[in-house]
């Protein structure tokens, strides 16, 4: 039962869990999902760091809808968007990683570890 843990909100039908952190360097990093039947169904990842192209983290957000909140399978799939993304990605201020580790941080407050 997720009731009464910091950062997620359960509203019967969907759980609103989210994770923050400041990384080496002092930037802060926020990811946010909410989760239904065992879905994410909206992502969000904001901070001040900066990503380029700037596209980047909104087409992150897009591509998790849907995704499973499996943590291996889905820490899988985010290495492999960054792999097959467009375009070279470069990070200011934060590793990818960071963002993958804040990710599964997350599911980790469902009880998904």
């Amino acid at each position: 039962m997720v009731a009464g843990l910091d950062n997620v909100r359960d509203s019967g039908n969907e759980l609103d869990v989210w994770a923050e952190r400041k990384v080496s360097g002092g930037k802060l990093i926020k990811v946010e999902l909410v989760i239904s039947n065992e879905s994410i169904s909206k992502a969000s990842i904001t901070g001040d760091f900066f990503a380029y192209p700037e596209s980047f983290i909104e087409d992150l957000e897009v591509d998790l809808k849907g995704k499973s909140t499996e943590p291996e399978p889905l820490a899988a799939v985010l290495k492999q968007f960054l792999a097959d993304y467009n375009y070279p990605v470069e990070f200011i201020g934060i590793d990818y990683n960071d963002i993958i580790e804040l990710i599964l941080e997350c599911l980790a407050k469902t009880g998904n570890q």
